[in-house]
């Protein structure tokens, strides 16, 4: 696999540590749960770091945070039983379409 393809798929592995800890921040009850959290920001951001280095930067954010928030959302619906409407369907939808528009669109750092 080649160093682009790998970094594609560390950033979308770290987006989901960042829902991970997106999500725990409210559950937080005791140390080990904080342990945890902090965990899941330190390899949320290396993630994004090693993946910036191959891919545009504020690309590489834009992805990350997308689809952070598209991922916190889902499982606060999911699995939270947050309350969901037609309008926030329409912007997450939204919000997924640009997350993919980025990632045809961006061309890769050169070394």
């Amino acid at each position: 696999m080649n160093e682009i393809k790998k970094s594609w798929i560390i950033l979308f592995v770290a987006s989901l540590f960042e829902v991970a800890w997106a999500i725990m921040l409210g559950k937080i009850s005791g140390f080990f749960s904080l342990l945890i959290t902090l965990i899941c920001i330190v390899i949320s951001f290396w993630g994004l770091i090693v993946a910036s280095k191959k891919i545009p930067t504020g690309t590489a954010y834009a992805l990350f945070v997308g689809i952070g928030c598209i991922g916190t959302s889902l499982v606060s619906v999911i699995f939270f039983r947050e309350l969901f409407s037609l309008q926030k369907m329409f912007f997450i939808a939204l919000l997924l379409f640009s997350v993919i528009g980025l990632k045809v669109t961006s061309k890769e750092v050169e070394e």
